[in-house]
């Protein structure tokens, strides 16, 4: 092979991996940049698997706990979406899949992890504390949704009261909510919607 044709292949060597190059640098732009919260996403699918992979046991989680609310001073530092519903924090705010509908919509553009819960339900006991926590964790960067599924409102206020919660939750009495989001036979269930309100996880059990 000639000198001119060893340049040449060279060249068309060093474009090819200068357009691979590139392509991979779009598609890391492209990742980063999917609602400015992707990484947010995958952090907290990762706390959403966990939980409810651990819901089903005792494992050593305290049955009562608390949820302390955050001072103004921390809710006027967060986004105005997050902090309203931080706002609504341990109460049943409406019912069935248009309040779930219209919350969610009010959190669009930030990730939701939605948890289902029930009094009557041991394994939500269980869990709730890991909730707690990880809602505090995430605040300024992802939303948490209870809904209270198969309860009565008189029931499901007490629990409330004995495991507060950082975040609002629906009433749910014939799990329309909850199985709108690919859930509804099993309790708990987990889901994660993302920040274009697309459903993106669920767990049960």
């Amino acid at each position: 092979m000639s000198s001119r044709s060893k340049d040449k292949q060279r060249q068309r060597e060093e474009r090819l991996a200068d357009e691979r190059a590139k392509r991979e640098r779009s598609k890391r732009q492209r990742l980063m940049l999917v609602g400015g919260g992707v990484f947010a996403v995958i952090a907290i699918a990762a706390v959403a698997v966990a939980v409810a992979a651990g819901g089903g046991g005792e494992g050593g989680v305290s049955q009562t706990s608390s949820a302390p609310r955050p001072s103004k001073a921390e809710l006027n530092s967060l986004p105005k979406p997050l902090a309203e519903n931080i706002s609504m924090a341990n109460v049943i705010v409406d019912e069935g899949v248009p309040a779930l509908q219209d919350r969610l919509a009010k959190l669009r553009g930030y990730p939701v992890v939605v948890n289902q819960w029930a009094s009557w339900c041991p394994p939500c006991r269980a869990e709730i504390p890991l909730f707690q926590k990880a809602a505090q964790q995430y605040q300024g960067k992802v939303a948490f949704l209870g809904i209270d599924m198969q309860d009565s409102r008189g029931r499901a206020e007490d629990f409330l009261s004995e495991l507060p919660m950082p975040y609002p939750s629906i009433w749910d009495p014939d799990s329309a909510a909850i199985s709108s989001l690919g859930g509804g036979q099993v309790s708990p269930t987990t889901a994660l919607v993302d920040e274009r309100g697309d459903v993106v996880f669920t767990r049960q059990g």
